[in-house]
């Protein structure tokens, strides 16, 4: 090896040197941005964005399956009333509550109005209810064994019995 040569070598572990301290200045970067990171996380109650029950994310679920949420004010003891036409109503003490009976595959109204239903209505009223929405959604969603013409007469037939019975309650 010639003095050229080695002068060569020397200037390229020159070079390598600094890019070695280089990618250790950036690696200590990415090691604290992580460590920020996983700080952050160990100090969340709950990292799962959908698990994080909001106004917003509830009311999604109960405009879907077309009910009503309003809030009661804390003179009345607070909470929130979920409500199905006048009728049918249930307070629940949190938005959450509300989040775990809804976000399940199948519920029923039962499931969420079974508490609240007036005495002086028995329960015919809550199964023409539940019946009709049944038969609505199997027309809407195309689930119905019967063509959607029969479907819709059985439909508007309970709900006209339905309306009868709420407005002389």
């Amino acid at each position: 090896m010639n003095e050229r040569e080695l002068d060569e070598l020397r200037a390229e572990l020159v070079v390598a040197r600094a890019q070695i301290e280089q990618l250790r200045q950036s690696n200590e970067q990415l090691q604290k941005y992580l460590r920020d990171k996983d700080d952050t996380i160990r100090q969340a109650k709950d990292i799962t964005p959908v698990s994080r029950v909001s106004l917003k994310r509830v009311l999604l679920l109960v405009r879907a399956a077309a009910l009503d949420l309003s809030k009661i004010s804390k003179l009345d003891g607070g909470g929130w009333l979920l409500s199905m036409g006048a009728t049918l109503q249930r307070k629940f003490r949190s938005l959450r509550q509300i989040w775990e009976l809804l976000n399940v595959e199948d519920w029923y109204l039962n499931d969420l109005f079974d508490e609240s239903i007036p005495a002086n209505s028995g329960s015919n009223l809550l199964s023409k209810v539940v019946s009709a929405v049944s038969n609505c959604a199997n027309w809407l969603t195309g689930g119905a064994r019967q063509n959607s013409f029969e479907t819709w007469n059985h439909f508007v037939n309970a709900y006209g019995d339905i309306s009868s019975e709420i407005s002389s309650a």
